[in-house]
């Protein structure tokens, strides 16, 4: 139907049918800018007192936009679709409505064929769209701010533009030596050494043939400034609505001190357990339930009795070894002077063993507290003291024999 042709009574009753079924207020302007005919919607004035057949696109903006006006932009936009000097145009606002601020969309599309013979103005509430729009952009924002304050290092790679990082959140940048705007846009082989890159590529595709997920508790990682570290890394297949994977997630902690940590505390152990070895005193360990976890130094069958028992040892408390008793008192002192958690000095011990002289042992002990103060049991040495305790007898016997 053309705008310009006669219009009969039948056919402006199919276009006001037309018109009144759109849901947005919808209105008809001629080839001049003039509201020639508006929708149901439109007369209702669900977006305000709007202006009816015979007003022009001036005094449309006009009853629009904040204050009333739209502006002369809005004007000239809808003049260039009038004389087709643009497809459409389009203009977000908003307005107080009744029940409050509500955000308005105007589109404006050319009518007719073989040139523009008018325009259809559609005005329609978006404020939904916008609320959702507004929810879905502060929660990028959070997990932004999330993503790029942790203290592990995280980047994303683009899958379609060949594995070129997108995200490079500050962590990155501290851990690799290398600032964001040389990372983003850049892929593996831009960045690193071609041996690296290799590596880094190959297991990249990897994860791209197998999808899900890929962890390295101790992976090698090359930086700009610190040469190669140790990291724990974790590399996660992202896919898209369709099931494809569209992004490689990467995250990845520095352990380089904390492995250099641990072998040196390996070695500090066993410089330890060296030099208690050598020692002619023994060194032992209890838990906080007074169960031995540990001996070591002298000569270990003398506390603990032969290997094979010895590793029975372990596990029990003193007064649980069968061939084991106090030189003098009885266990029940030992263990209130352990419970009350006091240290105590040169506690004896006899070893008999059937078939073996017995053993007499010094025992010198102290509670260990963690950093907390919590007790988490005791530490010690023992002694052996088996001459000096048959010279006190063999001396003891003669006094008795002279009666002295």
């Amino acid at each position: 139907m053309e705008l310009d042709a006669p219009v009969s009574p039948s056919q402006t009753l199919h276009l006001a049918l037309v018109l009144d079924a759109l849901a947005a207020q919808a209105a008809l302007l001629d080839a001049r800018g003039v509201i020639s005919q508006v929708n149901q919607a439109w007369r209702q004035q669900g977006a305000g007192a709007l202006p009816g057949p015979g007003a022009d696109a001036a005094a449309l903006c006009n009853s629009m936009g904040p204050g009333g006006v739209l502006g002369s932009g809005v004007v000239a936009g809808m003049r260039r679709v009038l004389a087709g000097q643009s497809p459409n145009f389009r203009y977000e606002f908003e307005r107080q409505m009744r029940g409050g601020q509500r955000w308005l969309e105007m589109t404006v599309s050319p009518l007719g064929r073989g040139g523009p013979q008018g325009a259809l103005v559609l005005v329609t509430d978006i404020t939904e769209r916008k609320q959702a729009q507004e929810t879905q952009w502060r929660d990028r924002q959070l997990l932004n701010n999330i993503v790029e304050n942790i203290p592990t290092a995280v980047h994303v790679k683009s899958v379609a533009d060949g594995c070129r990082v997108m995200l490079w959140n500050k962590a990155a940048e501290g851990m690799y030596g290398l600032p964001r705007a040389e990372a983003i846009g850049r892929n593996v082989h831009d960045l690193w050494p071609a041996e690296s890159a290799h590596r880094m590529h190959a297991a990249d595709m990897a994860l791209l043939e197998q999808g899900g997920e890929q962890t390295f508790a101790d992976r090698p990682a090359q930086t700009r400034d610190r040469g190669e570290i140790r990291v724990h890394m974790r590399k996660v297949a992202l896919r898209d609505s369709s099931g494809k994977v569209s992004h490689l997630l990467v995250v990845a902690d520095d352990i380089t001190e904390q492995l250099a940590r641990q072998e040196e505390l390996r070695e500090r152990e066993q410089r330890f357990r060296s030099l208690t070895e050598m020692a002619s005193d023994w060194y032992w360990q209890q838990d906080a339930q007074m169960r031995f976890t540990f001996f070591s130094g002298g000569d270990a069958d003398d506390l603990a009795g032969p290997p094979g028992e010895r590793q029975g040892a372990l596990g029990k408390a003193r007064w649980e070894l069968p061939d084991l008793q106090p030189a003098r008192g009885t266990w029940q002192a030992h263990k209130d002077d352990m419970a009350a958690r006091r240290p105590f000095r040169n506690f004896e011990y006899v070893r008999n063993r059937p078939g073996m002289e017995p053993v007499y042992l010094s025992v010198n002990g102290e509670p260990v507290f963690d950093a907390q103060g919590a007790f988490t049991g005791y530490r010690g040495t023992a002694r052996n003291i088996t001459p000096a305790k048959l010279a006190e007898q063999e001396i003891l016997r003669l006094k008795a024999q002279l009666g002295t």
